[in-house]
């Protein structure tokens, strides 16, 4: 199984390096969907919402920590399709980490703006993050059964 999860972090890695290469030769916001998506390049030092700026040291020695601990404690836990969330998990802090570690910052490019709400720009090793995180926790504790939800 730790072949799997491997391969799966590998391909969201490359997904999330290939996106950040090509979207940072972007100058000039690209409105795709007016008033609600476009994509903005821009450098962030921090995490989410800007939190820990300028502490990419900090925030590479947290990723690495988690990467150590998941693969040591965690990987063992999971049943099912749970690799495959683990897998996408694992790829997104890989993404973001390894452009700590080399640049000090990550890139960030995915621009919504939700009911006049400009949403923190993110990138795609953000969204492999969050997503592989919430389904993994929905995968370990039981999430739906059979098909049946009662």
């Amino acid at each position: 199984m730790r072949k799997k999860i491997y391969l799966i972090a590998l391909i969201c890695f490359a997904i999330d390096v290939i996106s950040k290469i090509i979207f940072s030769r972007f100058n000039e916001e690209i409105v795709l969907i007016p008033n609600f998506f476009s994509i903005y390049y821009i450098r962030n030092t921090g995490a989410a919402f800007s939190f820990f700026a300028n502490k990419a040291f900090l925030l590479a020695v947290i990723g690495a920590i988690a990467l150590i601990v998941m693969d040591k404690y965690f990987i063992k836990d999971i049943k099912g399709k749970g690799f495959i969330f683990y897998g996408v998990l694992v790829g997104g802090i890989l993404g973001n980490l390894i452009e700590r570690v080399l640049f000090l910052s990550v890139t960030d490019f995915l621009k919504f703006n939700i009911l006049g709400y400009n949403f923190p720009i993110f990138n795609l090793a953000d969204v492999f993050i969050c997503l592989g995180a919430v389904l993994l926790i929905i995968s370990m504790f039981g999430g739906v059964k059979n098909g049946n939800n009662s």
